[in-house]
């Protein structure tokens, strides 16, 4: 009976509480667009419909977007107390405006500029009709690109922005502003041609659907705009997941306007595809964005410093205050009353273990200094460090209660005896640093029966006596410098530690000698990697829980900007240059020393104008020269050609960035490679893109004369044609006047020259094979006579930091590119065509009549000629009328495209038509004016006097030529036969019903070889009756693509590993691929970025960030499919790739012989299967 009253007595206290929730007032709160109701904001739509703001005690009203509002100054003035705003948010702050971002939803700016067909790059809009917004001239992404073609407010014809489509549609402007997510719709709809013009292909890098609110607002509500941010996140999931509901709400409560289902439904697919929800947190903000963007803005005078961004992301950190920062924390009372009795903390500091805890400078530093620091920020309490002489000593004075804290530990037993542990705060693997000499070291196997250094009383060194004890003789040394001293001196074999301690140990002390490899893994551990921790007096409960708190309330963005600047940059410090005392005698008695350098060879170096040396190089000597105390001064030299012959003249002393050839190393010397980059391939727009290099081997290569990658080039491919240049500058014009098919640089070079010099006629169309021989491997190159150079530069090279390179090749390198329908472009290749064809029958006429005034005793000659002629002539009208007719109906088809949105495919159709007739029709061209001018060579000779033999050679040469020139026509004949299908005839992008597994099965042979030197295998299920109707070629490139790019990166360090290629279950209609690896896994930070043409994280280093972005845009574009990665660091990496059974309509006409509106062929097996077939290689 107790029981039943305590229970009624117990539910009624539960609804009177309940009651008074429901009955409390809820807190009203404001919310400002950024435009016009619609699906763009669909989560807050979502938050309020669903009732999340509700429970969080908020009462939220939407002020739709007017004209002449700028929604971050309602915030700042306080007439709304939040808004939503795009990337001129960061613009704002380092003006100082006082505003905080609280979530970010769009993860790129969807804002563009849609314009006619003859417009195509940002420049042509000068004078233009223009609909914009003058907040969105202002905005990063468009302010950016239209800087980097010099255009100004004034150049633009300015139209007050009606934010009506039909204004575009029915001609009253040229261009207009639209947010790809929408505004597209309406005018595929109407069926009206359109350029676009995405300012992220010219660096405008922005974001989009910022939350934000006021300083004031947020240091007075913390809480109430905590739980405001996340509902809002909440609601946008839900969005997500349930567009139609949100649809249905838009249209019922929210349709300002009047917009129908389907537009909706098209706006609701883009706007998840700009959030990338599987890759990105719904909300989450991303630091190092934001500070790219402040760079931008810097660059461009709109801010004089990033300072301001510190802050500018909303924790609830308790600005105002110890208390408040504590209170942010919910501690119990218990927990606050402790740490008002105990204001002062002892921490442990350790006084060598970079860059983790040492004392340099008079002051604690490293990663867990300044997270400690952090720590008790949020707390509220001051920390008093004690500096120990070694570990042990410190752990002595915690377990004696001298030090209250102990940090970073591992968990000792002695420790264990008289501490508490909170979660791992650094957790990685050990590596093993060894002298240069030593053999590879992949575990710890391999080490076995020689000698370890380790610091006394570490746990590493206790798990070494307990596990391997037999195996190696241990010396116990103070701490790890000494650890790798004793390395150095030979006095030990190997060490171990983390290998950010190593290499700061190494670039500190400037050891040339050693090097970091292998893993001490887990297995051989018996344990998980090693995981440190802070250790808190056992007798203190209460403030390790107060730890734990503190630790799980750092937002990741805290702690990315502590790795950054600890693990990034080897803690922002230059490294320490050791030199012995004969080196430094050396540059004491050399004084100067002269250096040569390409003298244009950029954004890698150049002279300029004014005699000074810039570009990447040029940095890297600028430090070089600190490091080294020494003036190095340049010699001006007028091309490469002149610095190497300068360089065996003695005239300098140095090159600054050369390969290394036999031939060279006859007079020269080399340090190891500092930088590496890729070769690639730039060619005219109209090419296709080179996958097999092999394959174009027929055609011209310019290459600068002198340049040691020509000999690795007729090395590597025997056949190869090669035309030297005399710079590239000089390559890239004989590019563009047709005197050679491609020109061959190194991947910044040829991405910057593109840019700088807005190059819209040029792409880079292929790669070279990665490879030592066929890479940029710049070095140091010193005289050969004094060989103290390069032990000198050799030792400047090895304590330069790697990451500090890369922040100076980073600086310099900035590739964009535009991705439009070319119409122009189209038309002007179609021309070509017609009028290469012109030419060549006005060559051979002309020659025919020349050869008409012969001399009669010539008649045997000239009967053979005219026949030859004669029979030429009419090949030539017949393929002519063949021409003719093919341009026809090539404009036939483009009418069809046009009515059926497949402008694009028709962009393929002409350039495929353009590359495959060039080469026949060149040929016969090059032929009829070689015919002429043996002509005028033989009518010169007839005036001189004529042989016999002379005759013979003559009627010799007519025939060969014209044999040859026979067979170039009869090439162009069977390649019209084919275009008369309307096709592009490519072998690789030809559409057919296939077996997937058929796929797997070619790419598993193919990769074979390599694999077997590698450290991984290839693992392929998939069902042997899965059948696609669509382009097996470009497919088999993706696999091939996304696999090679796990060989590369994936199993780095790493003994074994695997990638998988399997089916999955996908929608109905559609087929699912999965192509996973256990590798590494890829950075949260870079996640986002992996499909951007030229970001790799090798950059400097031989990578060309070229293959996802080819992946993504065949599986997007060509194969009508989707492709999302997902990544675990230290775990592995999967792509996801969806694809339609049936390719789509838009790619009939591109890519089959059927025409415009014909359906496409059907798939004849089932949709999918569950695996069954296993392939292994």
């Amino acid at each position: 009976m107790i029981r039943i009253q305590s229970f009624l007595l117990f539910s009624l206290l539960l609804a009177v509480s309940a009651a008074g929730a429901v009955n409390a007032p809820l807190r009203k709160v404001s919310l400002q667009l950024s435009w016009m109701h619609q699906f763009e904001f669909a989560g807050f739509y979502a938050a309020k419909e669903q009732g999340y703001y509700a429970e969080a005690g908020l009462d939220v009203e939407f002020f739709e977007y007017e004209a002449g509002i700028d929604p971050t100054q309602e915030v700042i003035d306080g007439k709304k107390t939040f808004g939503v705003t795009g990337s001129d948010l960061v613009s704002r702050r380092l003006q100082g405006a006082p505003v905080l971002l609280l979530s970010n939803y769009f993860k790129r700016s969807p804002l563009a500029i849609v314009a006619k067909p003859e417009i195509r790059i940002p420049s042509d809009l000068k004078g233009k009709g223009f609909m914009v917004e003058t907040r969105e001239l202002d905005s990063v992404s468009f302010s950016t690109m239209f800087r980097q073609f010099g255009l100004t407010g004034t150049d633009l014809k300015i139209v007050p922005h009606s934010f009506d489509t039909q204004d575009f549609i029915a001609g009253k402007v040229d261009a207009m502003s639209v947010f790809l997510t929408n505004d597209l719709f309406e005018l595929q709809q109407a069926g009206v041609p359109y350029n676009i013009i995405d300012p992220s292909h010219y660096g405008g890098e922005a974001d989009d659907i910022n939350l934000l609110t006021s300083e004031s607002y947020a240091s007075a509500n913390p809480e109430i705009v905590r739980a405001f941010r996340q509902a809002s996140d909440r609601g946008w999931v839900y969005a997500l997941a349930h567009p139609e509901d949100i649809i249905d709400l838009i249209l019922r409560q929210y349709d300002s306007r009047g917009k129908t289902r389907a537009a909706l439904e098209f706006e609701a697919r883009e706007t998840a595809r700009v959030m990338l929800p599987k890759v990105y947190p719904v909300g989450s903000i991303d630091p190092n964005k934001l500070r790219r963007i402040g760079e931008t803005m810097v660059q461009a005078g709109e801010a004089t410093s990033l300072d301001r961004l510190e802050g500018m992301i909303f924790e609830p950190t308790g600005t105002d205050g110890d208390a408040k920062s504590a209170a942010t924390l919910a501690l119990t009372e218990a927990e606050r009353a402790f740490l008002q009795a105990h204001p002062v903390v002892r921490v442990s500091n350790q006084l060598d273990w970079p860059p983790y805890d040492f004392f340099e400078n008079g002051m604690p530093r490293g990663y867990s200094v300044d997270l400690m620091n952090l720590l008790a920020a949020r707390i509220g309490v001051t920390l008093e460090f004690v500096q120990g002489a070694n570990w042990d000593e410190l752990v002595d004075w915690f377990c004696a209660r001298r030090i209250d804290l102990l940090h970073p530990s591992d968990k000792p037993r002695e420790v264990l005896d008289c501490g508490s542990f909170s979660p791992p705060i650094i957790q990685v693997a050990n590596q093993f640093l060894t002298r240069k000499d030593r053999p590879a070291v992949h575990s710890i196997a391999d080490l076995f029966g020689s000698v370890a250094a380790s610091p006394k009383g570490w746990e590493q060194t206790e798990l070494l006596k307990r596990r391997f004890g037999d195996k190696f003789r241990i010396i116990e040394t103070d701490n790890i410098g000494e650890a790798i001293d004793a390395v150095n001196q030979g006095r030990a074999d190997f060490t171990t530690d983390f290998a950010n301690v190593l290499n700061y140990h190494i670039a500190r002390s400037g050891y040339v000698n050693l090097k970091v490899q292998g893993v001490w893994n887990r297995e051989d551990r018996g344990e998980e990697y090693a995981a440190l921790h802070i250790a808190t007096r056992k007798d203190w409960p209460t403030f390790q829980t107060i730890i734990d708190k503190a630790l799980a309330s750092l937002p990741p963005g805290e702690l990315r900007i502590l790795q950054d600047k600890w693990f990034g940059e080897t803690g922002g410090q230059a490294a320490r240059l050791t030199l012995s005392p004969e080196q430094r005698d050396y540059l004491r008695r050399k004084g100067s020393l002269r250096m040569c350098v390409d003298p244009a060879w950029m954004p890698a170096e150049r002279i300029t104008e004014d005699g000074v040396h810039e570009g990447i190089i040029a940095d890297v000597f600028a430090r070089l020269a600190e490091m080294l105390e020494t003036n190095i001064v340049l010699t001006p030299t007028a091309n490469w050609e002149e610095s190497l012959a300068y360089a065996k003249e003695r005239r300098c002393d140095l090159l600054s960035g050369a390969i290394s050839t036999p031939s060279r190393q006859t007079f020269l010397d080399f340090t190891t490679p500092y930088l590496s980059f890729r070769s690639v391939i730039a060619t005219q727009t109209q090419q296709v893109f080179i996958n097999d290099f092999e394959s174009v081997l027929g055609e011209t290569f310019g290459i600068v004369r002198g340049y040691a990658l020509i000999d690795a080039l007729q090395a590597r491919y025997p056949g190869i044609r090669l035309r030297e240049v005399a710079n590239t500058e000089d390559g890239f014009r004989q590019v563009q006047e047709g005197r050679v098919f491609g020109f061959i640089d190194a991947l910044p070079t040829i991405a910057y020259r593109i840019q700088t010099q807005a190059l819209f006629d040029m792409k880079i169309a292929g790669q070279l094979e990665d490879s030592q021989n066929l890479s940029w491997n710049l070095s140091i190159a010193t005289r050969g006579d004094e060989p103290l150079l390069q032990e000198i530069f050799q030792s400047a090279i090895n304590a330069f930091p790697q990451e500090q390179r890369q922040e100076i090749v980073n600086r310099w390198l900035s590739t964009h590119y535009e991705k439009v329908f070319d119409y122009v472009l189209m038309w002007k290749i179609v021309a070509g065509v017609v009028g290469i064809a012109g030419a060549m029958l006005w060559a051979v006429l002309v020659w025919n009549r020349r050869l008409a005034k012969l001399n009669r005793e010539l008649g045997l000659a000239r009967a053979h000629i005219a026949t030859q002629n004669y029979g030429l002539e009419q090949r030539v009208a017949e393929r002519t009328h063949d021409l003719r007719e093919t341009l026809a109906q090539l404009e036939r088809a483009q009418t069809d495209l046009v009515q059926s949105e497949k402008l694009a495919a028709l962009g393929d159709l002409v350039a495929g038509i353009a590359h495959e007739l060039n080469t026949p029709i060149g040929n016969a061209v090059m032929l009829a004016s070689t015919l002429a001018d043996q002509e005028f060579n033989f009518r010169e000779q007839m005036a001189a006097g004529l042989s016999r033999a002379a005759l013979q050679r003559f009627v010799d040469a007519v025939r060969d030529n014209s044999e040859i020139l026979l067979r170039s026509l009869q090439r162009a004949a069977e390649l019209i036969g084919s275009f008369k299908q309307v096709a592009v005839d490519q072998a690789s992008y030809q559409r057919r019903n296939f077996a997937l597994e058929e796929v797997t099965r070619e790419i598993a042979l193919t990769l074979h070889p390599r694999l077997r030197h590698s450290p991984a295998t290839l693992d392929v299920s998939v069902a042997p009756d899965l059948w696609l109707d669509s382009f097996p070629g470009p497919l088999g490139q993706v696999l091939m693509n996304l696999i090679q790019n796990a060989l590369l990166h994936a199993f780095e360090g790493r003994a074994a590993g695997q990638i998988r290629i399997e089916s999955r279950p996908a929608a109905p209609g559609h087929v699912g691929i999965r192509i996973s690896d256990d590798g590494c896994g890829i950075d949260p930070a870079n996640l986002g970025r992996i499909f951007d043409p030229f970001f790799t994280t090798r950059l400097g280093q031989g990578g060309s960030g070229l293959g996802l972005h080819i992946v993504y845009n065949l599986v997007t574009g060509l194969l009508g499919g989707t492709i999302t990665v997902q990544s675990v660091p230290g775990q592995g990496t999967a792509f996801d790739i969806e694809l339609p059974s049936i390719a789509p309509l838009a790619m009939v006409g591109a890519a089959t012989a059927s025409g415009a509106g014909r359906e496409p062929r059907r798939a004849t097996g089932p949709a999918f299967h569950d695996p069954s077939h296993r392939i292994s290689a």
